[in-house]
C-alpha cells in the first residue's frame, strides 16, 4: 500500500468477544527533531475514535464490508512534536448485523507515517484493554437498524488518551486477530465536525420516574411524571435561555426524583451527543432526543425503539461526546436524577459531508426558494459516510431512496464520488440470487426485488450525469445479473410475475396494495402479476440501453430496447377500459387496486399512449380521481409523467409541489418529512427528516431551468415561476 498499512496488524482485545464491545488501545512513537509531514492511516470493525497526545481527531469510519474495508488517513503533523508521542484509539464493534454494519471481525488497524517512513503500526506490541468509560455487552437499542445505545461511566475517566499516563495492570498486549480484508482508501471526503450547535432551554422542571432502573431508559423517560417549573421558579431568564451559556444555567429543585431539561436545537440537526455539566455529587443522567415533542418532551420510546443513552456523571464539571454513532434529532432531553445541576451545553456537534455548493436555484416565488432551501438541507442532513434515507430513525442507505437523493445531488453539489461510493456499497450487497441486500452495507432477513431495479436506473443516470465511463463498466455486471434475474422470470404472457418466495417483499410505497403486506412473512403467497414491478423493469431496461450505447456496445443497446419494447406491449393487459386507468394486479381473478403510482410507473415507462396516455395524465392532475395517491418518496414518478406534457400540466405541477412542501413548511417543518402525515405516521415512527423528499430539486433544475441531467441545457419549461435562474451565493449552507 506504501503507506504502512501493510506493515500493520488487525488487533482486538485478548479477550471473548461480544456483542457491543469497546477496547482502549494505545502505542507510543518517537518522532526526530525535524520532520516534514506525519499521517495517520486508521480502519476499524465496526468504529473507532481516535486521539494524538490526548487531542480528540474528528474521524469517523466508513460504513464497508468485512471483506471491503476503507481507511482514513489524516494529517497530524500539527498535533505532534519530537520526541514520544502516543496515539490513543478507542475501538467499538457492534457484534450483531443491523441495517447499518454487516457482521465482520472485530478489530483497529493503523500506522504512523513520517516523511514516508512508519514510525508505529498496530500489533502485538500495542497495549489494549476493555474499556472502563462505556459498559460493554447488553444494552437498549436506539432501533433495530441502528442497533445498541450506549452506557458512559465518567467516574471511570482515567486519562488514558493522554502521552504522560501510565497503563496499569489492566492494559496488556493486543491480539493480533488474522482478518486479512481488502483495504481501500476512504472512497469520499471524511466528514467535517462543527461546534455544538444553538439549542434553548424550552422546558424545565423536576420528574418522577415510575419505573425500575432496569427498565429501558428511553421508556422511563416517556413515561416519568414531569412537573413543569416556570422560569422564574428557577431564577431563568423569562425568555428562552439560550446554549451555550458561557456562565451556566443553576438549577435546583428538592422536589421529585431529579431534574428535567429540554433543549429545542431550533431545526434538524445530525451530529454527535454532546454535554457540558456540573454536578456537586456523581448522579445518573439519562439523554433522550427525538424530532418532535408528545406532551412537551421528546419522543424518546418509538414502537419499542429507544431513543435515550444512559451517562453516569462524576462529581463536577464534565464534558462528554459520544463519537461513536451519530444523533438525528432537533429535541435532547435529560433527566438528571440530581436536585442540583449547572448546565453549560446539550445537544449536538453537527458532522457534516463537505459538499460543493453549484449556484442556488432562485425564482420569483419566495414559497418555491424556500422549498427550495429546505429540500437541499434535507438533503444534506441524510449525507455521512453515504445517502442515508433518515439521520433519526435508521440511518441506511436504501436503492430505491439513494436513487431519488443521487438525483437531487448530481444538480445541486459539483462532486460525483459520494454518489458513486454509495452505488458500489450497493453493488457489493448482491446476494447469490442476484438482488440486492435490502441495505448496504447490511445483511437483512428480507428484501425488496424492485428496489434492486432502482439501482440499475441509478447506475445509468450516474454516469449520464458525468460520472466516469470505467465506472459504469465496472457496476454494469451487477446490473447485468439484476436485469437477467427478471427477464428469466418472464411468463407466457411475456409479463414478470411478482415474488412468491418468503423473505422477498413486494413493497413499492407506503400505501394500502402497494406496501407488500407483512415484511417478514413465512409462507408462500400466490403468483400475480403486477404493473408496477414491470414498469420498473421497463425503466431499467430503457436505462440500460442509454448506458451501453455510452459504453459502445450498440448491439447490447439494441437488445436492451427490443426487451423493454415487448415488455411495454405486454403491459396493456393492466388497462381497464370501463375504469379508464391501469390496474395494479392482474390475477386469475381479474385486475383490481387502482393508484396513481401505476399510472405515472406506465406513462414513465412510454407503455401509455394515445388515448390510454391522455387518460393516465387527466386522472393523475385530478385532485377527485378516485385512485390510491401517490406517497413523497414516488412522487416523482407522477411528475415525471405530467411533465411528458408541460404545457398543459407544467403550472400544476409546480402548484402541487407548493400545496404538499409548503404544507409541511406552514406546519414548522424544518426539513421534509418521510411521508405527509409527518412524525404521526408508523405509529408515531414517521420521520421528519427523509432524503427522498428532496424531489424538488430535481423538478426545479431539469423543467424550471432546463437543466439536463447530462449538463446540457434546453429551453426552460413555463411552470408558472417567473425570472428563475441559478444564483451564486456568498454562504450556501443554509
Amino acid at each position: 500500500m506504501g503507506n504502512g498499512l501493510d506493515r500493520a496488524r488487525w488487533i482486538w482485545l485478548p479477550l471473548p468477544e461480544q456483542i457491543n464491545q469497546y477496547g482502549d488501545f494505545r502505542q507510543a512513537f518517537t518522532l526526530p527533531e525535524t520532520v516534514g509531514s506525519v499521517r495517520l492511516h486508521i480502519s476499524a470493525d465496526s468504529r473507532y475514535a481516535a486521539f494524538i497526545n490526548g487531542g480528540e481527531l474528528p474521524a469517523s469510519q466508513f460504513a464497508d464490508y468485512p471483506a471491503y474495508k476503507a481507511y482514513d488517513t489524516m494529517d497530524i503533523t500539527a498535533l505532534v512534536h519530537p520526541g514520544e508521542n502516543v496515539l490513543a484509539v478507542l475501538g467499538y464493534c457492534q457484534g450483531e448485523d443491523s441495517s447499518v454494519y454487516r457482521l465482520g471481525t472485530p478489530g483497529v488497524i493503523f500506522a504512523v507515517e513520517a516523511d514516508g517512513a512508519v514510525v508505529a503500526a498496530s500489533g502485538g506490541g500495542t497495549l489494549c484493554r476493555l474499556s472502563r468509560e462505556y459498559e460493554s455487552g447488553e444494552v437498549e437499542r436506539f432501533s433495530g437498524q441502528l442497533s445498541f445505545s450506549f452506557r458512559y461511566h465518567a467516574s471511570a475517566r482515567d486519562g488514558w488518551q493522554a502521552a504522560d499516563y501510565r497503563p496499569g495492570p489492566d492494559w496488556g498486549p493486543a491480539r493480533e486477530t488474522g482478518a486479512c480484508p481488502v483495504l481501500v482508501p476512504r472512497p469520499n471526503r471524511p466528514l467535517v465536525r462543527r461546534p455544538p450547535c444553538p439549542g434553548r432551554l424550552t422546558a424545565q422542571g423536576v420528574f418522577t420516574d415510575p419505573l425500575s432502573p432496569a427498565a429501558p431508559c428511553g421508556e422511563r423517560m416517556q413515561r416519568a411524571a414531569l412537573a413543569y417549573r416556570a422560569p422564574g421558579d428557577w431564577g431563568l431568564p423569562e425568555t428562552p435561555a439560550s446554549l451555550p451559556a458561557e456562565k451556566g444555567l443553576r438549577l435546583a429543585d428538592p422536589a421529585g426524583d431529579g431534574l428535567y431539561l429540554l433543549v429545542d436545537l431550533q431545526r434538524e440537526e445530525a451530529g454527535l451527543l454532546h454535554l457540558d455539566i456540573a454536578l456537586p455529587e456523581p448522579a445518573r443522567i439519562l439523554i433522550g432526543f427525538g424530532e418532535h415533542l408528545d406532551d412537551l418532551r421528546a419522543r424518546t420510546s418509538v414502537g419499542g425503539r429507544q431513543f435515550a443513552a444512559v451517562y453516569e456523571a462524576r462529581a463536577g464539571r464534565q464534558t462528554f461526546t459520544h463519537a461513536l454513532k451519530r444523533a438525528g434529532c432537533r429535541y435532547v432531553q435529560l433527566h438528571i436524577y440530581a436536585h442540583a445541576a449547572t448546565l453549560y451545553y446539550a445537544g449536538v456537534c453537527p458532522t457534516v459531508y463537505p459538499v460543493d455548493y453549484r449556484p442556488a436555484f432562485h425564482c420569483a416565488d419566495a414559497l418555491h426558494n424556500r422549498i427550495f432551501e429546505v429540500s437541499r438541507r434535507t438533503l444534506e442532513l441524510c449525507m455521512h459516510e453515504h445517502y442515508e434515507d433518515c439521520p433519526w430513525r435508521e440511518q441506511a442507505l436504501y436503492a430505491m431512496d439513494s436513487r431519488n437523493q443521487m438525483l437531487c445531488g448530481y444538480y445541486v453539489f459539483q462532486n460525483k464520488e459520494f454518489a458513486a461510493s454509495s452505488l458500489r456499497l450497493l453493488a457489493l450487497g448482491q446476494r447469490e440470487d442476484g438482488l440486492l441486500e435490502l441495505c448496504a452495507p447490511a445483511r437483512v432477513g428480507v428484501t425488496i426485488p424492485c428496489f434492486s431495479l432502482s439501482f440499475v436506473t441509478a447506475l445509468c443516470e450516474h454516469v449520464e450525469a458525468g460520472g466516469e465511463l470505467a465506472f459504469g463498466r465496472e457496476l454494469l455486471p451487477v446490473a447485468e445479473r439484476i436485469l437477467s434475474l427478471f427477464l428469466g422470470r418472464r411468463g407466457e404472457n411475456g409479463l414478470v410475475p411478482c415474488f412468491t418466495a418468503p423473505g422477498l417483499w413486494n413493497f413499492y410505497e407506503w400505501r394500502d396494495g402497494l406496501d407488500g403486506g407483512s415484511i417478514f412473512r413465512e409462507d408462500q403467497i400466490p403468483e400475480t402479476y403486477d404493473a408496477p414491478l414491470n414498469a420498473m423493469l421497463s425503466l431499467a431496461l430503457n436505462d440500460a440501453a442509454g448506458l451501453y450505447a455510452r459504453l459502445g456496445d450498440t448491439d447490447a443497446a439494441v437488445r436492451c430496447r427490443r426487451e423493454r419494447d415487448a415488455l411495454n406491449r405486454a403491459m396493456a393487459a393492466f388497462w381497464e377500459e370501463e375504469r379508464g386507468a391501469y390496474a395494479t394486479y392482474l390475477t386469475d381473478t381479474g385486475r383490481r387496486h387502482f393508484c396513481e403510482l401505476t399510472q405515472a410507473l406506465l406513462v414513465c415507462a412510454g407503455a401509455a399512449d394515445g388515448v390510454r396516455l391522455d387518460r393516465a395524465l387527466e386522472v393523475l392532475s385530478s385532485a377527485q380521481n378516485g385512485l390510491v395517491p401517490v406517497t413523497l418518496s414516488c412522487s416523482i414518478f407522477k411528475y415525471e409523467a405530467l411533465m411528458r406534457r408541460p404545457e398543459a400540466y407544467g403550472r400544476w405541477v409546480m402548484e402541487d409541489v407548493a400545496r404538499i412542501w409548503g404544507g409541511m413548511l406552514f406546519a414548522g417543518a424544518t426539513s421534509f418529512w418521510e411521508t405527509d402525515a409527518g412524525a404521526w405516521d408508523f405509529e408515531r415512527a414517521g420521520s421528519l427528516c427523509h432524503g427522498w423528499s428532496a424531489v424538488p430539486i430535481y423538478l426545479y433544475y431539469r423543467y424550471v431551468l432546463g437543466r439536463r441531467l447530462d449538463g446540457e441545457t434546453e429551453p426552460p419549461v413555463f411552470c408558472g415561476l417567473y425570472e428563475a435562474a441559478e444564483r451564486e451565493e456568498a454562504d450556501a449552507r443554509p
